[in-house]
């Protein structure tokens, strides 16, 4: 196919001879058995002008496209923008219902369950699939002690990690009660890669935001690490944000 710079610049093409046009890519030839001749494209744009997709025509039966088959197939694609933009937006909003209905009966699911380490296990395996993270930790505090402590299933073992409430990244988004989102790890100085080395797991990339229990009181943190692919973004921070409020309650009952 030829790459229509209508995608790139909103320029409408007319190529009489695809394979002597250096845009054009012959793979989809190769793979179909179908031998393209002439190719005419526009761009397919909102009422607001903007760009969301091209319409290509191929192998025109009678001579060549002609500037009044571009006026022609650009007046087609106006008219059918509007149903395509119509079209995505129910689909992308059909999307947001099946992950909000999904949401509420998770969150249902874990405030049924009563045991602290079923509730961390369930919670923790949740959010590192919402999130496409590598692993996620949720810290709880111990008023008794003032530390902050996460149980870790090891084989048939659940082990316990406890830290003071004011170390690390976990313990300055617990003191401070404000989310950190950090892209680079090792370039903060709160990061303590001692546990990095203990386990030979490399940080990268840190999400960590406050659990406010119903009084506003923070009563620990979830931790993300290593977003897949990049980096946590702002809606990442929204929906842990959102996911751990619903649960502080199952949480806090639970400890």
């Amino acid at each position: 196919m030829l790459r229509c710079r209508s995608g790139y610049d909103g320029a409408p093409i007319i190529s009489d001879d695809a394979y002597s046009d250096e845009r054009f890519n012959p793979s989809v030839d190769e793979r179909t058995g179908y031998r393209t001749q002439s190719i005419i494209c526009v761009p397919v744009r909102t009422l607001s002008g903007e760009i969301i997709g091209v319409m290509q025509c191929l192998n025109k039966r009678n001579g060549r496209f002609t500037l009044e088959d571009l006026d022609l197939l650009s007046e087609m694609t106006s008219q059918a923008a509007t149903a395509l933009q119509s079209q995505q937006y129910v689909e992308q909003i059909e999307k947001i219902r099946i992950k909000e209905t999904a949401f509420l009966e998770l969150v249902s699911d874990i405030n049924s369950e009563f045991d602290l380490t079923s509730i961390l296990q369930r919670v923790v395996a949740e959010t590192t699939k919402m999130l496409n993270a590598e692993r996620a930790t949720i810290f709880l505090h111990d008023p008794a002690t003032d530390t902050l402590f996460s149980r870790v299933l090891s084989g048939n073992d659940t082990n316990e990690i406890r830290l003071a409430s004011h170390l690390g990244i976990a313990g300055a988004v617990f003191t401070s009660g404000e989310s950190m989102n950090i892209p680079y790890a090792y370039a903060d100085l709160r990061f303590n890669p001692s546990f990095d080395r203990q386990t030979g797991f490399f940080t990268r990339s840190i999400l960590c935001v406050p659990i406010l229990n119903k009084d506003n009181r923070v009563i620990g943190v979830t931790q993300m690490l290593n977003k897949k692919g990049g980096i946590f973004t702002d809606e990442d921070e929204q929906r842990l944000k959102a996911f751990t409020a619903q649960i502080a309650i199952a949480l806090e009952n639970s400890k």
